[in-house]
C-alpha cells in the first residue's frame, strides 16, 4: 500500500503534468485560431476588372453575352446571362521556386537574386472542403514592374512572368512584385499569403517526407540518367532534377516539366498529409529546416492553422490544373500566352460560385 505522503507527491505530479498539458492544448488552440483570425481579414476584393474583361469579350450578336449596364452586387459578376458570387471563404497562397541555389540575402543590385522558375498558386477551399493547385508557366506574358539596376521605378513592360522577381531583391519585394504581378493576371485576384524557396531547400522538405515516389513518364529525363516507366522513391539529389530538368535546346520543354512538377505536387502533399496526422509540429520543423532558403509572410500560427485545415480537405490529382494557353518560341526565349477564355472559366470554376 502507498503510503500517504507518497500518494500526495504522486498527485502532485499527475496535477502539474495536467495542468501542462491542458496548457500545451491551449497554447495550440490559441496558435490555430490566431492563424484563422489573421488569414481571414482577407483584401477587399473588387470584381470590376474581371466583370470589364467578360463584358470585353462578350459576343455582340449573343444576346445572354451582352453586357448588363445595371448595378452589379459587390463580390458578383455576369457572365453569359449567369451571376457568379465571388467564395469569400477561400484562402489562396502563392508558391515560388527560385532558380537559385544561395540562401536568401537582400541583394542591393536588382536582377541578382533570381528568378521565379516554379509558380503554383494554392486555393483552400474550406467551404466546398477542397484544395486547388494552379499552375502558372513562368514564361507567361503579363505586366510586370521594371526597376533599374538601383531599384528606381521604370513603369510596366509586358514581359515574362518569371521576371517580376528578378526585378526586386531577392526576397520579400521580389515576393511582392510578383504576387503583384500574378494578382494581376487573375484580374486583381486576393492573394492572402506567399511562400518562396530556393532550390536548396527542395532536397530538404523532399527527406522530410521520407522521400516521394513517383513513376519517370518523361522522356527529357532519360538524359540525366532516368530510366523511363521506372518507379523510385526520390532522394534529394534526384528531387531537384525531376522538378527543374529541361532540355536546354529544347524548345517549349516548360509545359513537360510543369505536368512533372504537377505530379510531384501532388505525391509531396499526400505524403505531407501522412506525417502531420503522425506529427503535428511537422510544418513548423519544416519551415525551421528550410528557413534559411526560404522567404514567407506567413507567421507561425498562419502556417499551423494553413496546415491543420488542409489535412482536412479533400485533394485529387485533378485538383492541379494548369492555367491553358499558347506555348511558342522565338529566336531567344520561349513564351506563353494565356488563353483568355479559359482563364475566364478557370477563375470562375475555382473561385466563385453559380447563383
Amino acid at each position: 500500500m502507498t503510503p500517504p505522503t507518497k500518494r500526495r507527491k504522486l498527485r502532485i505530479i499527475l496535477s502539474v503534468l495536467l495542468a501542462l498539458l491542458l496548457l500545451a492544448a491551449c497554447g495550440v488552440l490559441l496558435l490555430l485560431h490566431s492563424g484563422r483570425g489573421a488569414l481571414r481579414t482577407a483584401q477587399s476584393y473588387d470584381t470590376q476588372p474581371f466583370q470589364e474583361a467578360l463584358d470585353a469579350a462578350a459576343d455582340p450578336q449573343d444576346e445572354e453575352d451582352e453586357p448588363d449596364d445595371s448595378p452589379v452586387e459587390e463580390g458578383v459578376v455576369v457572365y453569359q446571362g449567369e451571376r457568379y458570387r465571388y467564395n469569400d471563404e477561400i484562402i489562396t497562397l502563392l508558391f515560388l521556386g527560385i532558380d537559385t541555389n544561395e540562401t536568401v540575402e537582400i541583394q542591393d543590385i536588382a536582377g541578382t537574386g533570381g528568378q521565379a522558375d516554379t509558380i503554383f498558386l494554392l486555393v483552400l477551399d474550406p467551404k466546398n472542403e477542397r484544395i486547388r493547385m494552379l499552375g502558372i508557366s513562368r514564361d507567361t506574358m503579363t505586366d510586370i514592374e521594371l526597376y533599374d539596376l538601383n531599384g528606381n521605378y521604370m513603369g510596366t513592360d509586358r514581359n515574362h512572368l518569371a521576371l517580376a522577381y528578378a526585378y526586386g531583391d531577392g526576397a520579400q519585394k521580389s515576393c511582392e512584385l510578383t504576387e503583384e504581378a500574378v494578382s494581376n493576371l487573375f484580374f486583381q485576384m486576393p492573394i492572402h499569403g506567399y511562400c518562396s524557396i530556393n532550390i536548396s531547400a527542395i532536397g530538404i522538405l523532399n527527406d522530410l517526407v521520407g522521400g516521394v515516389t513517383v513513376t519517370v513518364t518523361d522522356e527529357d529525363l532519360e538524359a540525366i540518367g532516368f530510366t523511363l516507366g521506372e518507379t523510385l522513391t526520390l532522394d534529394a539529389e534526384q528531387a531537384e532534377s525531376y522538378i527543374r530538368w529541361r532540355p536546354d535546346k529544347d524548345s517549349v520543354s516548360n509545359g513537360r516539366r510543369m505536368e512533372r512538377q504537377k505530379d510531384y505536387a501532388w505525391r509531396y502533399i499526400q505524403q505531407a498529409k501522412e506525417v502531420f496526422s503522425e506529427n503535428v509540429l511537422f510544418p513548423v520543423q519544416a519551415v525551421q529546416a528550410v528557413s534559411p532558403y526560404m522567404v514567407t509572410d506567413l507567421s507561425v500560427s498562419e502556417i499551423s492553422y494553413l496546415a491543420t485545415l488542409a489535412v482536412g480537405l479533400d485533394f485529387s490529382i485533378e485538383d492541379i490544373q494548369m492555367v491553358e494557353g499558347l506555348e511558342t518560341t522565338t529566336e531567344i526565349h520561349d513564351e506563353f500566352y494565356a488563353s483568355d477564355s479559359a482563364l475566364y472559366e478557370l477563375i470562375l470554376e475555382v473561385f466563385y460560385e453559380k447563383e
